[in-house]
Protein backbone atom coordinates (compact mmCIF):
# COMPACT_ATOMS: atom_id res chain seq x y z
CA UNK A 1 0.00 0.00 0.00
CA UNK A 2 1.26 3.47 -0.90
CA UNK A 3 2.52 5.59 1.97
CA UNK A 4 2.43 9.38 1.67
CA UNK A 5 5.64 9.65 3.72
CA UNK A 6 7.50 8.30 0.69
CA UNK A 7 6.93 11.65 -1.03
CA UNK A 8 8.92 13.67 1.53
CA UNK A 9 12.00 13.82 -0.71
CA UNK A 10 11.41 12.22 -4.09
CA UNK A 11 14.58 12.07 -6.19
CA UNK A 12 14.20 11.81 -9.97
CA UNK A 13 17.25 10.91 -12.05
CA UNK A 14 18.74 8.75 -14.77
CA UNK A 15 21.81 8.19 -16.91
CA UNK A 16 20.60 10.74 -19.49
CA UNK A 17 20.81 13.64 -17.03
CA UNK A 18 24.58 13.72 -16.65
CA UNK A 19 27.76 13.00 -18.60
CA UNK A 20 29.41 11.21 -15.69
CA UNK A 21 28.22 7.94 -14.19
CA UNK A 22 24.87 8.41 -12.47
CA UNK A 23 24.87 5.38 -10.17
CA UNK A 24 27.27 6.87 -7.57
CA UNK A 25 25.04 9.96 -7.39
CA UNK A 26 21.92 7.85 -6.97
CA UNK A 27 23.54 5.71 -4.28
CA UNK A 28 24.74 8.78 -2.38
CA UNK A 29 21.22 10.20 -2.44
CA UNK A 30 19.65 6.94 -1.30
CA UNK A 31 22.22 6.49 1.44
CA UNK A 32 21.60 10.04 2.67
CA UNK A 33 17.86 9.61 3.09
CA UNK A 34 15.81 10.33 -0.03
CA UNK A 35 12.44 8.70 0.54
CA UNK A 36 11.52 7.62 -3.01
CA UNK A 37 13.38 7.34 -6.30
CA UNK A 38 12.10 7.65 -9.87
CA UNK A 39 14.03 6.37 -12.86
CA UNK A 40 13.38 8.87 -15.63
CA UNK A 41 15.33 8.18 -18.79
CA UNK A 42 14.34 10.73 -21.45
CA UNK A 43 15.97 12.78 -24.19
CA UNK A 44 18.50 12.26 -26.99
CA UNK A 45 21.06 10.62 -24.70
CA UNK A 46 18.62 8.26 -22.99
CA UNK A 47 19.46 4.59 -22.66
CA UNK A 48 17.26 2.21 -24.62
CA UNK A 49 16.60 -1.50 -24.99
CA UNK A 50 18.88 -3.93 -23.19
CA UNK A 51 21.13 -1.13 -21.90
CA UNK A 52 18.15 0.51 -20.20
CA UNK A 53 16.97 -2.74 -18.63
CA UNK A 54 20.46 -3.54 -17.31
CA UNK A 55 20.78 -0.02 -15.90
CA UNK A 56 17.29 -0.24 -14.41
CA UNK A 57 18.16 -3.44 -12.55
CA UNK A 58 21.24 -1.75 -11.06
CA UNK A 59 19.17 1.20 -9.89
CA UNK A 60 16.49 -1.08 -8.47
CA UNK A 61 19.15 -3.06 -6.58
CA UNK A 62 20.38 0.16 -4.96
CA UNK A 63 16.83 1.11 -4.00
CA UNK A 64 16.31 -2.31 -2.44
CA UNK A 65 19.62 -2.04 -0.58
CA UNK A 66 18.53 1.23 1.03
CA UNK A 67 14.85 0.25 1.30
CA UNK A 68 13.61 3.09 -0.86
CA UNK A 69 10.57 2.67 -3.17
CA UNK A 70 11.56 2.42 -6.84
CA UNK A 71 9.41 4.14 -9.49
CA UNK A 72 9.66 4.08 -13.28
CA UNK A 73 8.59 7.07 -15.35
CA UNK A 74 5.81 6.41 -17.89
CA UNK A 75 7.10 3.07 -19.28
CA UNK A 76 4.71 0.33 -18.18
CA UNK A 77 6.66 -2.47 -19.85
CA UNK A 78 9.90 -1.40 -18.21
CA UNK A 79 8.20 -1.02 -14.83
CA UNK A 80 6.84 -4.56 -15.05
CA UNK A 81 10.10 -6.01 -16.38
CA UNK A 82 12.05 -4.48 -13.50
CA UNK A 83 9.44 -5.26 -10.85
CA UNK A 84 9.16 -1.61 -9.85
CA UNK A 85 7.12 -0.52 -6.85
CA UNK A 86 5.30 2.12 -8.86
CA UNK A 87 4.97 3.98 -12.13
CA UNK A 88 4.60 7.70 -12.77
CA UNK A 89 2.45 8.90 -15.66
CA UNK A 90 2.28 12.28 -17.36
CA UNK A 91 -0.78 13.86 -18.93
CA UNK A 92 0.27 12.60 -22.38
CA UNK A 93 0.97 9.03 -21.29
CA UNK A 94 -1.51 6.15 -21.02
CA UNK A 95 -4.50 6.68 -18.74
CA UNK A 96 -4.71 5.39 -15.18
CA UNK A 97 -7.41 2.95 -16.31
CA UNK A 98 -5.17 1.53 -19.04
CA UNK A 99 -2.27 1.25 -16.62
CA UNK A 100 -4.36 -0.46 -13.92
CA UNK A 101 -5.54 -3.01 -16.48
CA UNK A 102 -2.01 -4.32 -17.09
CA UNK A 103 0.00 -3.51 -13.97
CA UNK A 104 0.20 -5.79 -10.93
CA UNK A 105 -2.28 -4.85 -8.21
CA UNK A 106 0.44 -3.90 -5.77
CA UNK A 107 2.09 -1.38 -8.13
CA UNK A 108 1.10 2.20 -7.27
CA UNK A 109 0.49 4.95 -9.83
CA UNK A 110 1.41 8.62 -9.63
CA UNK A 111 0.08 11.26 -12.02
CA UNK A 112 1.47 14.64 -13.06
CA UNK A 113 -0.87 17.64 -12.90
CA UNK A 114 -0.18 21.21 -13.97
CA UNK A 115 -3.53 22.70 -12.99
CA UNK A 116 -6.57 22.17 -10.79
CA UNK A 117 -8.65 20.39 -13.45
CA UNK A 118 -5.95 17.79 -14.10
CA UNK A 119 -5.49 17.23 -10.37
CA UNK A 120 -9.21 16.71 -9.76
CA UNK A 121 -9.41 14.22 -12.63
CA UNK A 122 -6.36 12.36 -11.31
CA UNK A 123 -8.00 12.10 -7.89
CA UNK A 124 -11.29 10.85 -9.36
CA UNK A 125 -9.47 8.21 -11.38
CA UNK A 126 -7.72 6.88 -8.32
CA UNK A 127 -4.16 8.16 -8.52
CA UNK A 128 -2.14 7.05 -5.51
CA UNK A 129 -0.39 10.41 -5.53
CA UNK A 130 -0.29 13.56 -7.67
CA UNK A 131 2.86 15.38 -8.75
CA UNK A 132 1.95 19.06 -9.01
CA UNK A 133 4.00 21.68 -10.82
CA UNK A 134 6.17 23.15 -12.04
CA UNK A 135 6.22 25.49 -9.05
CA UNK A 136 9.17 27.46 -10.43
CA UNK A 137 10.81 27.49 -13.88
CA UNK A 138 12.90 24.39 -14.48
CA UNK A 139 15.66 23.58 -16.96
CA UNK A 140 15.61 19.80 -16.54
CA UNK A 141 12.41 19.23 -18.51
CA UNK A 142 12.33 20.48 -22.10
CA UNK A 143 8.52 20.51 -22.31
CA UNK A 144 7.86 22.00 -18.87
CA UNK A 145 4.67 24.03 -18.52
CA UNK A 146 4.33 27.58 -17.21
CA UNK A 147 5.13 27.71 -13.46
CA UNK A 148 2.05 27.65 -11.24
CA UNK A 149 3.55 29.06 -8.04
CA UNK A 150 2.59 28.34 -4.46
CA UNK A 151 -0.86 29.94 -4.53
CA UNK A 152 -2.13 27.52 -7.18
CA UNK A 153 -0.38 24.64 -5.47
CA UNK A 154 -2.28 25.46 -2.29
CA UNK A 155 -5.56 25.73 -4.22
CA UNK A 156 -4.98 22.28 -5.71
CA UNK A 157 -4.23 20.84 -2.28
CA UNK A 158 -7.42 22.40 -0.89
CA UNK A 159 -9.50 20.73 -3.62
CA UNK A 160 -8.00 17.24 -3.69
CA UNK A 161 -8.07 16.79 0.07
CA UNK A 162 -6.43 13.62 1.34
CA UNK A 163 -4.83 12.55 -1.94
CA UNK A 164 -1.05 12.68 -1.40
CA UNK A 165 0.66 15.54 -3.25
CA UNK A 166 4.30 16.09 -4.11
CA UNK A 167 5.42 19.44 -5.53
CA UNK A 168 7.93 19.61 -8.38
CA UNK A 169 9.78 22.20 -10.42
CA UNK A 170 12.76 24.29 -9.36
CA UNK A 171 12.32 23.62 -5.65
CA UNK A 172 15.14 24.20 -3.16
CA UNK A 173 15.61 23.25 0.47
CA UNK A 174 14.44 26.71 1.53
CA UNK A 175 11.00 25.93 0.04
CA UNK A 176 10.38 22.93 2.30
CA UNK A 177 8.93 24.88 5.27
CA UNK A 178 6.35 26.42 2.95
CA UNK A 179 5.41 23.01 1.57
CA UNK A 180 4.94 21.78 5.11
CA UNK A 181 2.83 24.83 5.98
CA UNK A 182 0.48 24.05 3.06
CA UNK A 183 0.35 20.34 4.02
CA UNK A 184 2.12 19.27 0.83
CA UNK A 185 3.68 15.86 1.42
CA UNK A 186 7.07 16.65 -0.04
CA UNK A 187 9.24 17.78 -2.94
CA UNK A 188 10.30 16.00 -6.12
CA UNK A 189 13.82 17.07 -7.01
CA UNK A 190 16.27 16.56 -9.87
CA UNK A 191 19.03 19.16 -10.17
CA UNK A 192 19.14 20.30 -6.54
CA UNK A 193 20.31 16.81 -5.65
CA UNK A 194 21.67 15.25 -8.84
CA UNK A 195 23.79 18.20 -9.96
CA UNK A 196 25.28 19.13 -6.59
CA UNK A 197 28.91 18.57 -5.63
CA UNK A 198 27.86 17.31 -2.20
CA UNK A 199 24.80 15.14 -2.79
CA UNK A 200 24.56 14.05 0.82
CA UNK A 201 24.60 17.61 2.16
CA UNK A 202 21.84 18.59 -0.27
CA UNK A 203 19.63 15.67 0.77
CA UNK A 204 20.15 16.40 4.45
CA UNK A 205 19.37 20.09 3.89
CA UNK A 206 16.05 19.27 2.21
CA UNK A 207 14.99 16.81 4.89
CA UNK A 208 15.99 18.98 7.84
CA UNK A 209 14.21 21.97 6.31
CA UNK A 210 10.90 20.08 6.27
CA UNK A 211 11.16 18.54 9.74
Amino acid sequence: MFQREWLRLYFIFGEAYIEEASLPIIEAALKSGVTMFQLREKGPFALKGTALIEYGYKVKALCRQYRVPFVVNDDLELAMALGADGVHLGQDDVSIEQARAVLPKEMFIGISATNLEEAIIAKKRGADYIGVGPIYPTLTKADAKIPIGFSRLKAIKDHVGDTPIVAIGGLRARDMPRLKKYHIDGAAVISEIGYQQDVSASVISFLSSYN
